[in-house]
């Protein structure tokens, strides 16, 4: 699962195959290289009802859907993997994220399982055209908003450049229990901070929240900024 979250590692279940609606040109699961997989997550996105038949466990993390979005589908299907997670392994802690969080609005908080955390990725507070999602700040907009009563995370992966004030405050707005910043790990030429706007960012966002930092992104940091 590229460098995504390692506390997640191993632990994903991908419920949706075919291509993701969003179409992210830096999306990891453009390379893969095996063309048993380049099948799988090729054509119209549709349900591997396989994936309801592993055995999740208890008291594990699982991120479903990780190369996917599971809420960039038809409804019934999300609301079909939810519950499926809520009534069969309650006990493990889901990360539920997204890149259009304003489909949160539209999913009963009853549909979720309890140990949910909500999460979306922002990239940058700037608008770029990598992604047929909705915008960065739109999506923290949206996130920011949402009234569901569940720990939210933010994954700033792969991290752009940025607006140091104007990024922080978007953030600050959505109160996120942690976030996660990690770097571009596929060589896509993207537009990339220097080393002292990640740290300023970084420290910033210790003011309010935990940083989570991803093993990738010291290819952006200097050796004495990376603690």
């Amino acid at each position: 699962m590229s460098n995504m979250y390692k506390e997640y590692e191993g632990n994903t279940v991908n419920f949706l195959i075919g291509n993701c609606p969003n179409g992210c040109k830096y999306c990891y699961v453009n390379d893969f290289g095996w063309p048993a997989l380049k099948e799988r997550y090729s054509g119209p996105q549709r349900i591997d009802e396989r994936a309801f038949k592993r055995n999740l466990g208890k008291n594990k993390r699982w991120f479903p859907c990780s190369c996917s979005d599971i809420m960039t589908t038809r409804k019934e299907w999300t609301v079909r993997i939810l519950n499926h997670l809520r009534d069969n392994y309650p006990e493990n802690e889901y990360l539920i994220q997204t890149k259009r969080p304003n489909q949160f609005h539209f999913i009963d908080k009853n549909e979720f399982p309890p140990k949910t955390i909500l999460g979306i990725t922002a990239e940058t507070d700037r608008d770029y055209d990598l992604s047929k999602a909705p915008q960065p700040t739109d999506r923290l907009i949206d996130f920011a908003y949402l009234e569901l009563k569940f720990p939210k995370m933010i994954s700033i992966e792969p991290i752009m450049n940025f607006d140091l004030v104007r990024f922080v405050e978007l953030i600050r707005r959505v109160h996120p229990k942690y976030v996660s910043i990690g770097a571009d790990s596929h060589n896509n030429n993207l537009n990339e901070p220097d080393s002292d706007k990640i740290n300023g960012l970084i420290n910033a966002l210790k003011k309010f929240t935990e940083v989570r930092i991803k093993q990738n992104l010291s290819r952006l940091l200097k050796k004495e900024g990376a603690a």
